[in-house]
């Protein structure tokens, strides 16, 4: 039987390089864990992020999706999804050169096209449909910013 983590926050830094996020969780009664997310690329961290998050549970995924597409819909300035069912749904018809800028996960498409924005706000989508806060990394209990 898989016991799985309770994810009781995630902390980002998108304000200067290096991005990172650090996922706060108890993968067990009485332990916390810290797991720091830092490679190269944007959306390496960001599907690494999500994959914590949603726990391996497409029901987050779902929740996911139906949000950003209630988001981009309540958003007169947004052209694009960050997540979709199919690749078609991600960007606008008039972009079709960006289709291929998509990687699939678990049945769902994202948006590769990623600036340090965009990656955050999936991050937030994910924690959102999770129902786990989001904070900056300056929020993150015993931080100290730098003298």
């Amino acid at each position: 039987m898989q016991i799985r983590s309770a994810v009781l926050g995630v902390y980002g830094e998108f304000v200067q390089k290096p991005y990172f996020v650090i996922v706060h969780s108890r993968p067990q009664p009485g332990h916390a864990r810290f797991d720091q997310y830092n490679p190269e690329g944007l959306t390496e961290l960001m599907l690494s992020v999500v994959e914590h998050v949603t726990g391996g549970r497409p029901e987050v995924l779902k929740r996911m999706c139906e949000l950003d597409a209630a988001d981009k819909s309540a958003s007169p300035h947004r052209t694009r999804r960050y997540i979709a069912k199919s690749r078609d749904e991600l960007y606008s018809t008039d972009v079709d050169y960006l289709t291929s800028l998509s990687t699939e996960y678990k049945g769902y498409w994202f948006g590769t096209n990623a600036k340090k924005t965009q990656t955050r706000r999936v991050i937030e989508l994910a924690c959102r449909a999770a129902n786990t806060p989001y904070e900056t990394i300056r929020k993150l209990p015993g931080f100290k910013s730098g003298a």
